[in-house]
């Protein structure tokens, strides 16, 4: 007989003898196949792999776990659990989950759940069932803080992407929008309909009804959309929670400012979108869809609290570095700043430099409103750059001309003092300002037909910031005249944002730019006709007079919550026009140079706060000895040069004695008032 047929003819319950026990207890024999080896150790031991001190009875645990008061199993087909590598693995899978969800890196996803799906097979044995994917990714969600719920997924496995389809990694650039067909995180055979009916959501214990966010987009599109057009409107809440969970939630948390259905509803999911905007900024995998949601965060900040200052300011700056370390300011090498192979689309490049754009010009807005440096003006390097600055929208465009003409200027003016004292320095710093408001007024003609009300709008606002360096002459009293320009540019502006309050409600829906804007204006006004300048408008004192009370309005009206910015600042403004101290020294003699100077074009809204709360808070004596500096130097200006920067010869004019004020500017000179901001008349 051929040895291998006999071989295999043998019974394979017969274990070898190096194998078997004598005798082989009763309960291996009962329900045991042929097919399977005789287990003699109990799970329990198998699993720690030990050896079992076994009994010939159906009922005795063995010695292990009578002595560990286990619950002692004897299972034929029990399969050992997962090693210790492998449960610390599925333990991080949660955690890294929740970063793709956050970021919107689909790519990441799709792998941890693979990994995840492979790693459950074959499923562990019931004893091991604490142990299995599912109770651990929910133990660890818990303790993480931050949880999702997504579209639920029938089995793991549909999470695991086809050969014929080409994964797309978001935190490489891919464009967010519009959405795939099939998102590459859902398996083609569970359909994607953007039309279906809108999903319940949660976040961090926070439940919200399909109603409500059905009710919070059309909100969103309908009043905050066009002031910042960065999402498609036809897009669902599906198709954009199906993209990014974070740009969802981003979206929420902008329409809920004025949601009068559930006014809680903004300081609930402020933290969680906080807490969302710091984990996705810093991560390794950031996207185009994370640079978005934070760019709608930052344009409409939350109100400050005790604990909690507006962050457009230092959120804006770690945003535009953030695209640019992804590649978004040169599209064209975007693979240079990958680590995997990217093929993106002209589209998709176009797109990413829309998004770049809209950084650039939120941070130098950002840097305007603090009156802080803009340091180093960031351009867009590419060599395409300006193929990809045609390509832009035409508002986006515009926007982009005028703040880089005000970042110039405002650089320009800085680099020779912020103290203009002589006859020589006052003609060049004239001529100065007339060359970039000549610019403004070039790139308002050439676009003028095809500007909108609200461009228009951002125009008068850069205007009334370079009128504002006429402040910095000094003695003031001698330069009156000079005031006259920002005079008339903060009353054009008073006028236009008035219109736009009927046609848009600018006043509820802005962005935190036009807010600071017309504040601007205020204290513009407010100086000007407090002093001897309002001698010279005659006439139109009562006009200007109803403006500034207009500009108190809107104020109140910007404000979201009791106590925040705007309100503090109608209410500091209001209380500064009845003052019969507001800009005079002690003796009641006028004080009308600036006295912090430190601020740029912002400069004049700062000291005006700075007169409020000398006044109101408690707080005199700030300035009582501070004189203005001299000039360190002498400023030539070579007018043979159009447009040319003047130059010093000697010491850099940034001196700690020119900035001496600076301890005063790393906080809004609002955020320590105790006011009351309720109960407000108009004087």
């Amino acid at each position: 007989m051929d040895r291998g047929r006999h071989n295999g003819a043998l019974p394979r319950s017969t274990p070898p003898n190096r194998h078997q026990h004598a005798p082989v207890p009763l309960r291996l024999q009962a329900g045991e196949s042929s097919g399977h080896r005789l287990k003699t150790a109990c799970s329990n031991c198998r699993q720690q792999k030990i050896k079992c001190r076994t009994n010939d009875d159906l009922v005795t645990p063995c010695e292990r776990c009578a002595r560990m008061s286990l619950t002692c199993a004897y299972e034929p087909r029990h399969v050992r659990g997962r090693r210790q590598r492998d449960k610390e693995a599925l333990a991080r899978a949660p955690k890294r989950m929740l970063v793709a969800k956050l970021t919107g890196d689909d790519n990441l996803r799709t792998s941890i759940a693979a990994r995840s799906a492979l790693s459950a097979l074959p499923a562990p044995s019931p004893l091991a069932a604490g142990d299995s994917i599912h109770s651990r990714s929910s133990r660890s969600q818990k303790s993480s803080g931050i949880t999702f719920t997504d579209t639920p997924i029938a089995h793991p496995s549909v999470a695991i992407i086809r050969s014929d389809q080409e994964p797309r990694l978001t935190s490489s650039g891919t464009d967010v929008m519009p959405p795939p067909p099939h998102p590459p995180h859902l398996h083609p055979q569970y359909t994607y309909q953007s039309s279906a009916q809108t999903l319940a959501r949660s976040v961090d214990g926070l439940q919200l009804d399909a109603d409500v966010i059905d009710n919070l987009f059309s909100k969103y599109f309908r009043c905050y959309h066009p002031f910042l057009p960065l999402i498609d409107s036809s897009l669902r809440p599906n198709d954009i929670y199906a993209q990014s969970s974070f740009l969802f939630w981003s979206i929420l948390a902008v329409a809920s400012r004025r949601w009068p259905k559930d006014p809680g509803l903004m300081p609930a999911l402020r933290s969680r979108a906080l807490t969302h905007a710091m984990t996705s900024i810093f991560s390794p995998t950031t996207g185009t869809s994370t640079i978005t949601a934070i760019l709608l965060l930052l344009s409409w900040s939350f109100p400050e609290t005790q604990t909690y200052d507006e962050m457009p300011y230092v959120f804006s700056s770690a945003l535009l570095h953030a695209a640019m370390r992804i590649g978004m300011n040169n599209p064209e090498a975007t693979q240079d700043y990958s680590r995997i192979k990217l093929s993106l689309s002209e589209a998709e490049c176009k797109r990413r430099f829309q998004l770049y754009a809209h950084c650039l010009v939120l941070y130098q807005r950002s840097s305007c409103c603090m009156g802080n440096s803009f340091g180093q003006i960031m351009t867009p390097f590419s060599q395409n750059s300006q193929q990809y600055m045609a390509a832009l929208p035409l508002p986006l465009r515009f926007q982009m001309d005028v703040s880089d003409i005000l970042v110039r200027a405002s650089m320009a003016v800085a680099k020779n003092g912020l103290v203009i004292s002589s006859q020589v320095q006052c003609s060049s710093f004239d001529s100065l300002l007339q060359n970039y408001l000549a610019e403004l007024a070039l790139c308002e003609s050439r676009q003028s037909a095809k500007l909108s009300a609200l461009e228009l709008l951002y125009l008068k606002i850069s205007e009334l910031m370079l009128h504002a360096f006429q402040f910095f002459k000094t003695p003031a009293d001698k330069h009156l005249e000079s005031w006259r320009p920002a005079f008339d540019s903060a009353c054009a502006l008073v006028h236009q944002f008035n219109d736009l309050v009927k046609s848009m409600q600018i006043d509820l829906y802005g962005t935190f730019y036009v807010y600071h804007g017309v504040l601007l204006a205020a204290c513009v006004i407010l100086r000007c006709l407090k002093t001897p300048f309002a001698e010279s408008i005659g006439d139109y004192y009562s006009t200007a007079q109803a403006l500034l009370f207009s500009s108190i309005n809107i104020q109140r009206n910007i404000s979201v919550v009791e106590g925040d910015k705007p309100a503090k600042s109608s209410w500091g403004l209001q209380n500064l026009w009845r003052s019969n101290s507001a800009f005079r020294h002690s003796d009641g003699s006028w004080n009308l140079d600036l006295r912090v100077r430190s601020r740029f074009s912002s400069s004049v809204l700062y000291d005006t706060m700075w007169w409020v709360r000398e006044e109101f808070t408690g707080q005199s004596g700030a300035y009582a000895k501070k004189s203005v500096p001299p000039p360190l130097s002498t400023p030539a200006f070579d007018s043979n040069e159009p447009g040319a920067f003047l130059t010093l010869s000697g010491t850099d004019v940034f001196a700690p004695d020119l900035f001496g004020d600076m301890a005063f500017t790393q906080d809004w000179v609002l955020n320590d008032w105790e006011v009351n901001t309720t109960g407000l008349e108009q004087s």
